[in-house]
């Protein structure tokens, strides 16, 4: 990664943040199935539910140290480690910072899957307080800290902030914590590790999850019996990202030639948030040669239905997914050829003018009422906004997006994929006549 995680000391800074951070003493949580339905809520509150965990570095004084390219594997970590320190808390240890942060260290060697490292930290929680003990610990912390870095998503990979990496964030987060709470369990009732078949379990529904979502995509892209080059491309990098071992891989092979049927993957995804992220991910893989076919149609409308999924969310979801193709035109690129890469383009603005045209009675209501906001488009489609102009256009068009809230995913960054189709339905004309004639040749193609 960059400067922060080459140091190695990344880890020591991040335990060290999260364990000195004030808070007050959760109310307990003492028995598995109260923790599911805290963790659950935890991880919802911190965004993982999305895949987009808020920004907890900066809450904790570390925004300046981690690059961009860092940034977000660190952010997930932290808020990981930081969630695993309140369940600390709320199973009874409130022993101090140093024995949590050496408890925490223990989460994280388990979570790595390093038999070694965890060993040394099973020997570092018995140790007394010294010199000798504090070099132990910084020691682990560097090789532990190597080892998460590992299981974190390549920047280069195709597939960074695509659905099926929210939602393997999402399960990942899920794992670390449910490990924590066996460490907890087993520090507090029996003073020592738990057992390994234990931690195996929970590993092992961390692993279906992410097959279900690659069995559902392939079975979808299977659908029209045959899969092309880029569709291929999309299965390979999706296995590469899950981290599967040749046992998956070799069955994910056979499925290729005898896919899951959709009834039996329906009833496999009862999770919701589970639900949602592989419906996500499918519509993005529907549209990776730029439109679906009939036959994808019928079984992401099957699934939709089995998941109790309404048609709004649908359409919510397949929007999400045509607005992250074309917000992510260079990682896609690297998925598929350019002309998928344009019909996808096209796609996304005929979705876009059917959604503006829809609504545009409401969205005129509220441009007139925020009369300023049609100004600061104009200007923005021909010059740098300042600072505070550009927080108005934000504000204003938050509450634009309060009128037709599926246009909050293309109200930033100022408005600019909305001016054309605003431009095409409203009763007046925000932009110069560039714009318009772009507009007229898109309409063209």
């Amino acid at each position: 990664m960059a400067r922060f995680t080459r140091q190695r000391t990344w880890l020591l800074t991040v335990l060290r943040a999260i364990c000195k951070a004030p808070i007050a003493i959760p109310p307990p949580v003492t028995d598995l199935i109260a923790f599911e339905v805290w963790l659950a809520g935890a991880l919802a509150r911190r965004g993982f539910a999305d895949g987009v965990p808020n920004d907890l570095l900066g809450s904790i004084g570390l925004a300046d140290s981690a690059r961009y390219d860092e940034y977000g594997a660190l952010n997930a970590i932290a808020h990981q480690l930081a969630l695993a320190e309140r369940l600390i808390r709320r199973r009874g240890l409130n022993d101090g910072g140093e024995q949590h942060a050496r408890l925490l260290l223990a989460i994280c060697a388990w979570y790595a899957d390093k038999p070694a490292l965890i060993d040394d930290a099973y020997e570092l929680l018995d140790m007394p307080p010294g010199d000798a003990t504090s070099k132990r610990f910084n020691a682990l912390a560097r090789a532990t800290g190597d080892a998460l870095m590992e299981r974190e998503v390549r920047v280069d990979n195709p597939l960074l902030n695509h659905p099926f990496h929210h939602l393997l964030r999402h399960q990942d987060a899920q794992l670390f914590v449910r490990l924590a709470w066996w460490v907890v369990e087993a520090r507090t009732e029996l003073g020592g590790r738990p057992e390994t078949t234990t931690m195996q379990r929970a590993q092992g529904l961390h692993a279906s999850a992410m097959q279900n979502a690659i069995s559902a995509t392939i079975a979808l892209l299977c659908a029209d019996g045959q899969l092309d080059d880029d569709e291929r491309r999309l299965m390979e990098a999706l296995i590469r990202m899950a981290r599967l071992d040749a046992t998956d891989i070799d069955m994910f092979e056979a499925e290729l030639r005898d896919p899951v049927p959709v009834d039996q993957l329906a009833g496999a995804l009862s999770d919701r948030i589970e639900q949602r992220g592989v419906m996500r991910i499918l519509l993005f893989a529907a549209n990776i040669n730029g439109d679906n076919v009939p036959a994808e149609r019928l079984f992401l409308e099957t699934l939709r239905v089995a998941f109790g999924i309404t048609e709004d969310q649908y359409d919510q979801y397949e929007l999400e997914a045509l607005a992250a193709c074309q917000a992510n035109a260079g990682l896609f690129s690297r998925l598929s050829r350019r002309g998928t890469i344009e019909r996808l383009r096209r796609r996304f603005r005929r979705r876009l003018d059917d959604l503006v045209r829809d609504n545009a009675a409401r969205i005129w209501g509220e441009v007139r009422e925020t009369s300023e906001l049609g100004q600061l488009l104009l200007k923005a489609s021909t010059e740098q906004l300042s600072p505070a102009e550009q927080e108005k256009v934000n504000t204003q068009l938050i509450d634009l997006c309060k009128a037709v809230p599926a246009l909050a995913l293309f109200a930033v960054p100022g408005g600019s994929v909305l001016l054309p189709i605003l431009a095409k339905h409203l009763p007046f004309n925000i932009l110069p006549s560039s714009y318009l004639d772009e507009q007229r040749f898109d309409a063209d193609d």
